[in-house]
């Protein structure tokens, strides 16, 4: 069984970017898997854990991470968060008028079986990601995730998403952030055969949610499988970024639509 069954995935659309993130879409189409994109209903106690943490000034950052996943999988993941290694150097990178923050990267051994959970030592089984979405420096925009609706509360009072770009005088901006996976030191899409003698990729979740200030919370995770990639001092990433206009109507204008893959590194410690 796989990580993606064992987590009982539900797939999205296949983004897409520059070479070397065509090459990740080319696989997910031979093995029609796609970047997860978890349900947009949410429960009641989710989305406050998630507001609060959003709105805290938080000294560990790293609970951000930790809590998101622990809400989502369970007490057990948030515990094996917690001891995995983290990078909390807050790569930004800017796309137009929208800026995306990693606020914490957690790297852990978690393995996922029929028999339920363990954590390897020495493995990179997850890396785990939260961060934020935000209008850059003197943009006048207001950003929606893509499963918003221009109706809906994005403001204190339960102003919509339209009335508070309708008081600012602002474009409306859909962004998009997900991970495209692990990048080699020759600039490859990071892949392993498995004991068919299949290449691999790894599978990729992700998710976004609105604040009240604006701003917006995503979500990243990047699985592989197990002993195919020991515990390293420094990781490529590759992160897919995006934003297009909305116009008041709620049309999606894929003609603004800018996209970037996005690749630094990081180094996470114990």
């Amino acid at each position: 069984m796989t990580q993606s069954e064992l987590q009982r995935k539900v797939y999205g659309d296949v983004p897409q970017s520059f070479e070397h993130r065509v090459q990740y879409a080319l696989h997910n189409t031979q093995k029609q898997k796609h970047p997860v994109r978890r349900m947009p209903l949410r429960t009641a106690l989710i989305v406050l854990i998630l507001l609060a943490l959003a709105g805290a000034a938080c000294a560990a950052v790293l609970s951000r991470t930790a809590d998101w996943f622990g809400a989502f999988y369970g007490q057990s993941w948030k515990d094996a968060a917690l001891s995995g290694d983290v990078d909390q150097s807050h790569p930004t990178a800017r796309l137009g008028d929208v800026t995306y923050t990693l606020d914490d990267v957690i790297v852990t051994g978690i393995a996922l079986d029929e028999g339920g959970m363990s954590v390897t030592e020495n493995d990179c089984r997850y890396i785990l990601a939260t961060g934020t979405i935000r209008p850059a420096p003197g943009a006048n925009v207001v950003l929606v995730p893509e499963d918003c609706e221009l109706d809906e509360p994005s403001g204190p009072n339960g102003v919509t998403v339209l009335e508070r770009a309708e008081a600012q005088g602002a474009k409306i901006l859909c962004v998009r952030v997900t991970a495209n996976g692990l990048v080699t030191s020759s600039g490859q899409p990071f892949t392993w055969t498995d004991d068919e003698g299949h290449t691999r990729y790894p599978d990729i979740g992700y998710d976004e949610m609105m604040q009240e200030d604006g701003s917006i919370l995503f979500s990243m995770e990047i699985v592989l499988d197990e002993s195919v990639l020991a515990r390293q001092d420094t990781y490529t990433l590759s992160v897919y970024i995006a934003n297009h206009e909305v116009s008041r109507e709620g049309a999606h204008l894929m003609e603004t639509r800018i996209s970037e893959d996005w690749v630094f590194d990081i180094h996470p410690v114990r």
